[in-house]
């Protein structure tokens, strides 16, 4: 291969694992983030608050599908490079559509991970709910079955 190739390869090479890290950082802050909001959200027993990790998973899943398809568009660019004659070789990070959104958005990792935590917060929040409603009847069937004469 040639001089020119090989460093155009590597400045895309780069882009892409700087997308891949983005991603993966986005991820790490997401799970992060909703642990900690659902943990609280227990232990206050707020429905309120174990459904706002569906709101902090939407925007994460937007920033990571961001990423995962502009990775896939160097991944793209990537290809056209290698295949390219040394004549054509531009040093451009120029990426072309490859796949409509819907696509990247389907993919089995953000499927999955996002999907699965949307799931789990709003499984918590059936739970916190139930045990709220639960106590609250335990409660009123304790009250009236008090006997103040004993």
């Amino acid at each position: 291969m040639d001089a020119k190739r090989i460093k155009h390869l590597e400045f895309v090479t780069q882009a892409i694992d700087r997308m891949s890290q983005n991603s993966f950082v986005a991820r790490g802050w997401c799970v992060t983030i909703v642990s900690a909001l659902l943990a609280i959200a227990i232990e206050r027993g707020e429905v309120a608050l174990a459904l706002l990790p569906i709101l902090a998973t939407s925007v994460f899943m937007a920033v990571d599908t961001f990423y995962l398809r502009q990775e896939r568009r160097f991944r793209a660019l990537y290809n056209e490079v290698r295949c390219r004659d040394e004549q054509e070789i531009d040093f451009s990070m120029q990426t072309q559509v490859t796949e409509p959104i819907r696509s990247t958005l389907k993919s089995p990792i953000i499927m999955l991970l996002y999907g699965g935590m949307v799931v789990f917060a709003l499984a918590v929040a059936a739970w916190i709910a139930w045990s709220d409603s639960e106590f609250r009847r335990l409660k009123t069937e304790q009250e009236t079955h008090h006997d103040p004469d004993a």
